[in-house]
């Protein structure tokens, strides 16, 4: 099981990045452990950008910088979500049990998150749990979470790897810029994915 976090930071572009470098100087001197960590920002007229990333899962088969990247646009470009439909990563966040939680999730970060913020998005182990949220809310961050199960992480592993997907990213990307949404366009990187 693997428990996904958005540590969010209201008005401010660049305190995500700030408490990004903070993260992982507690991950090296071994306070936690964390699979991943990725920032946005989602800029004063609401388009929203990965800036940087970094995992500490070597040999796992997650990726997690096309995870964070579908996510993100779930999150901020919902009308996209039906292009999820059918694949591995649509039935990640609509399966029929966990549908509303993890939609729940989705609409709480699109909320939270306005224009001129900032987030830090983590993922890690739940026996992390308490420590990672008081890091992150020392560091000023409102923090909101989504535990993924054994069986969704394998799915999400399998279905980043799946052609259909990098399809579906392709037109996502292609949405995004149709839709004046460019930054998240942009981050939406075919290589990340």
């Amino acid at each position: 099981m693997t428990i996904i976090a958005a540590a969010i930071f209201k008005e401010s572009a660049s305190r995500a990045s700030w408490a990004f470098g903070q993260v992982s100087q507690l991950v090296e001197s071994e306070l936690f452990r964390l699979e991943s960590a990725t920032v946005a920002v989602r800029d004063v007229t609401g388009d929203v950008s990965l800036m940087e990333s970094k995992d500490w899962t070597v040999g796992k088969n997650t990726r997690w910088g096309g995870f964070w990247g579908v996510l993100v646009g779930l999150a901020f470009a919902g009308p996209l979500l039906g292009l999820f439909a059918g694949l591995g990563l649509g039935r990640l966040f609509s399966r029929s049990g966990r549908k509303k939680t993890q939609r729940q999730f989705l609409e709480e970060l699109a909320d939270k998150m306005a224009a001129g913020d900032s987030a830090l998005f983590v993922a890690f182990e739940p026996r992390y749990r308490d420590e990672i949220v008081t890091q992150l809310t020392r560091l000023g961050a409102e923090v909101i979470m989504q535990e993924l199960s054994a069986e969704e992480e394998a799915e999400l592993a399998e279905a980043l790897q799946k052609e259909e997907v990098e399809q579906a990213i392709k037109q996502m990307k292609r949405s995004a810029r149709d839709q004046g949404m460019d930054d998240l366009a942009d981050a939406a990187r075919t290589d990340r994915w």
